[in-house]
């Protein structure tokens, strides 16, 4: 450092002093800057003081100080685009700039962003898993509900919602299986309500094709027999003879009136004797040919499921005959040890089965809830043109009294009533 000495007002000389800025560079070179950065001193003028060694020939750029204040990026020593930034040197007029790399800068920009970008990734992703967990905590026994009325809607009685749960929804739960159990317990006493019904039907049936057939019956034979005396002593009176053909007629009126409602040969000769019967008179009286093809074991079949298969027999006889325009008809029989399996099938014209669920048939409704009485499967299947198949499943029950015969006592206790 040189300082002019004056003497009134004139130079008479100059002193020079020496500062060792040595300490003053390895203090400053200890701190930390980066890895490609560096640090020099500038004094107020904005020359070098101190430089790296590697940039002693270097230059700083001018205005140096109004750039780095602008927080611009600017060419440095090392000749590369930097950003710098000033500190002031306390007791001296000097300033230590410090320079690092924009390219160092943005890499450590790069890594900040890319770390946020991984957390933000990570908890948006955290975030859409617990989202999609909640709902499906909150869904799940909404879609089992749902399916669960599905089932219902499907005669799945049997099917219970499971939630092991303690809220609104488990409350709906409980609620619902309650009300299945209820419909349950009600379908049930309805379906044996029918049954009763059914089998006080069929006796009310007997009793009166046994009145037709014995009192009735009995009465047209004798008026039969007392015109035929009459017509002895007037064989040619034509009143007596219209009266005794009227008579004729009226005993067979009877006798098939009885046979009809119930016919007495099903409780004392079996269901396939009458069966037999029965498809012999139809073919004498329908221009049909019907085949039956059974292999039962009728000792193991309720009174009850022997009258409704005759009952499904005849009904279906009945439509193909006045319906069908069939010219032949085929019934299959087949028992195994659980179940007796009915089919009836025809050559007719067919129908849409669409338009027959529209129309609401009693005859085929009436087949149906005779089937489902039983806790069995009814199956109909018909084409314009193609013909009309039913298929029925029906339980065997074995050693127990059917409700036929329960119908019966109903009956005949509430005739000895009245």
């Amino acid at each position: 450092v040189a300082a002019p000495i004056l003497e009134e007002g004139a130079v008479t000389g100059v002193m020079i002093a020496w500062v060792d800025v040595q300490p003053v560079w390895q203090s400053l070179t200890n701190l930390p800057v980066s890895k490609t950065g560096y640090l020099y001193i500038i004094d107020q003028n904005g020359q070098a003081v101190i430089t790296p060694p590697q940039f002693a020939l270097a230059t700083p750029p001018a205005a140096l100080q109004t750039t780095i204040q602008a927080r611009k990026t600017y060419s440095g020593l090392s000749g590369q685009q930097v950003i710098g930034r000033l500190s002031p040197i306390e007791n001296t007029p000097w300033q230590a700039v410090i320079e690092i790399p924009t390219a160092e800068a943005n890499a450590s920009l790069h890594s900040l962003l890319i770390i946020l970008g991984a957390i933000l990734m990570f908890g948006l992703s955290l975030a859409i898993y617990v989202a999609r967990l909640f709902s499906e905590w909150i869904l799940q026994p909404i879609h089992t509900l749902h399916d669960s009325a599905l089932q219902i809607t499907r005669g799945d009685l049997a099917h219970r919602i499971h939630l092991e749960r303690n809220d609104e929804l488990g409350v709906l739960a409980n609620a619902f299986n309650q009300m299945v159990s209820t419909l349950q317990e009600t379908i049930e006493k309805l379906r044996q309500v029918s049954r009763q019904l059914l089998s006080a039907e069929e006796a009310e049936r007997r009793r009166i094709a046994h009145e037709i057939h014995d009192e009735l019956g009995q009465t047209l034979t004798a008026l039969k027999f007392s015109l035929l005396m009459a017509t002895r002593s007037s064989p040619d009176d034509p009143n007596l003879i219209a009266a005794r053909e009227m008579a004729s007629a009226a005993q067979e009126k009877a006798r098939t009136l009885s046979h009809e409602l119930r016919p007495a040969m099903l409780d004392d000769m079996g269901l396939l004797p009458t069966l037999e019967w029965y498809i012999d008179r139809l073919e004498q009286h329908a221009n049909l040919a019907v085949s039956l093809d059974a292999k039962l074991d009728e000792d193991a079949l309720s009174p009850e499921l022997k009258t409704t298969l005759y009952r499904l027999i005849v009904e279906a006889l009945t439509n193909i005959r006045k319906h069908a325009q069939a010219s032949s008809a085929e019934i299959i029989l087949v028992q195994d040890p659980k179940h007796i399996s009915l089919t009836i099938t025809d050559d007719g014209q067919g129908f849409d089965a669409a338009i027959l669920r529209q129309t609401h048939s009693l005859g085929i409704a009436g087949m149906r809830e005779r089937v489902n009485l039983l806790r069995g499967e009814f199956l109909l299947k018909s084409q314009a043109g193609h013909g009309t198949g039913i298929a029925v499943t029906l339980p065997v029950e074995t050693g127990r009294q059917g409700e036929e015969e329960r119908g019966r006592k109903i009956y005949a206790n509430k005739n000895s009533v009245d």
